[in-house]
């Protein structure tokens, strides 16, 4: 592991929106330039699969009636069933605080033989924030997250909650001490046989904590101690997972961001644990590996696949390093590590790839990933969140719109030169409107679709969200 201590006195994120539809890139699209040099100004062409929706999109609004009072709408994950069925989850406020899941048939028409018109909403006596639905190997769902407490809940085929599992229909994380979890269950992963592997955001102990869940939802006990794996590198570095996989050898593997204090960053890696609940320490450097990605001093994973060898690659978000009251930019990466936990370097120094986002300057601009799937092809996409000023930075008057691309690579971050403009489209809105990509997942077809985020509806029954379909 190679770690390099720097001094950060600030960490933030300069997300940057607007709303006017102006698209500039710089030069190194489709998987980015290394620095802010060649820059141009140029439209990514579309990415959409007009063959699904209108014109590629399928738009939703928030599922309440016109009277409702809308406080808070986001979606925030979704998945699709074996039969090609679209399951979106997500949160909102009305009279009260609200989880939602939303079915949607294949072609993206609302399903009505789920709930209310394809909608199920759900109250939890507290937090009622779902950040993951996974299917299980029978058809149910799974959904993941801040729920109540840091839980899952699981619902039947026809959308209903399945009170047989777990204890009345969910189950809490098991935990060494009561007040040990501070955040939200972030990710789970299903096994073939319903099992299940959850993991936090956050714990007080600064640990990376792992849980398994039987069949039943009951906990199990035999994984661990008592049902969880509680671990941290042998430095300290205080682990925020932010991805976890099963892998076909029932080893699990988890992408995290590794805390040095606020005067080193956040680095990016990965953890693996055996089918036991032990720390693996075949893998990296004893069950570890984690890199400095060099001048960004924050690597904060969002998602990561499998790959048929073995290999891992998570994305997320970095930040260059800063200077004391400057704002800090916001770039994207690629970490990708071998079946060993070796740092494959095709990917890049340290097995890490780096998109900068464009220049630097007061309205800074950014780029981040939030999402990525194998296509059947086995290569990579990714889902980016981006804004881009060309402007100098005397002269920026205000920021770019916030724009969702879309990346192919090979497994080593090598642009498709055939998609899009060099590797990289775009899913445009048509109204113009800013947006974010919440989430991506590749079909039972193959297809691969994406899960936008318009922000805040202006009433309880305007556009808030849109399905969208990749042209790969």
């Amino acid at each position: 592991m190679l770690f390099h201590r720097r001094l950060i006195s600030s960490l933030k994120i300069a997300l940057i929106s607007a709303t006017s539809l102006v698209i500039t890139a710089c030069g190194g699209g489709g998987g980015g330039s290394s620095s802010n040099t060649g820059l141009g100004r140029y439209d990514y062409p579309s990415a959409l699969d007009t063959s699904f929706g209108d014109t590629g999109y399928r738009v939703f609004s928030t599922g309440l009636p016109a009277r409702a009072y809308l406080g808070a709408f986001n979606p925030i994950h979704m998945t699709t069933d074996s039969f090609g069925r679209i399951v979106i989850v997500g949160n909102r406020t009305s009279a009260t605080r609200e989880a939602w899941l939303l079915r949607l048939n294949a072609d993206g028409t609302p399903d009505t033989t789920c709930g209310d018109s394809g909608w199920v909403s759900w109250t939890t006596g507290g937090p009622a924030n779902p950040y993951k639905v996974r299917v299980m190997p029978d058809g149910r769902y799974a959904v993941g997250g801040l729920l109540g407490v840091a839980s899952i809940w699981m619902f039947k085929a026809d959308c209903t909650q399945d009170t047989s599992w777990g204890n009345v229909g969910k189950a809490n994380m098991p935990t060494p001490t009561a007040t040990e979890i501070t955040s939200a269950l972030n990710d789970f992963d299903v096994a073939s046989d319903g099992s299940i592997v959850a993991t936090v955001g956050n714990t007080l102990s600064g640990r990376l904590l792992v849980a398994r869940f039987l069949p039943s939802g009951d906990v199990d006990t035999s994984f661990g101690t008592s049902g969880y794996a509680s671990v941290a590198p042998a430095d300290n570095g205080s682990p925020k997972p932010g991805a976890i996989r099963i892998r076909p050898s029932g080893k699990i593997i988890v992408a995290a961001a590794f805390t040095y204090s606020s005067q080193v960053g956040q680095l990016p890696g990965f953890a693996q644990f055996t089918s036991t609940g032990q720390l693996d320490t075949s893998f990296g450097d004893r069950g570890f590996q984690i890199q400095n990605p060099g001048s960004n001093l924050v690597g904060l994973p969002k998602d990561m696949v499998l790959l048929p060898d073995g290999s891992a690659i998570q994305v997320g978000l970095t930040q260059p390093g800063v200077i004391t009251g400057t704002v800090i930019g916001v770039d994207a990466y690629w970490m990708k590590v071998n079946l060993t936990g070796a740092p494959d370097t095709r990917m890049g120094p340290n097995g890490i790839k780096i998109w900068t986002a464009g220049p630097e300057g007061r309205n800074m601009s950014t780029n981040y990933a939030t999402s990525v799937a194998l296509t059947l092809a086995g290569q990579v996409l990714t889902c980016q969140n981006w804004t881009n000023n060309t402007e100098e930075a005397s002269t920026q008057t205000q920021a770019a719109p916030l724009q969702v691309l879309v990346s192919l690579t090979d497994v080593n971050g090598t642009a498709i030169g055939s998609f899009g403009s060099n590797g990289t489209g775009s899913l445009p809105r048509a109204n113009g409107f800013a947006e974010t990509c919440a989430a991506m997942v590749r079909g039972p077809d193959g297809r691969i679709m994406a899960l936008l985020d318009y922000g805040p509806a202006t009433n309880a029954t305007g556009t808030t969200m849109a399905v969208v379909r990749v042209a790969n």
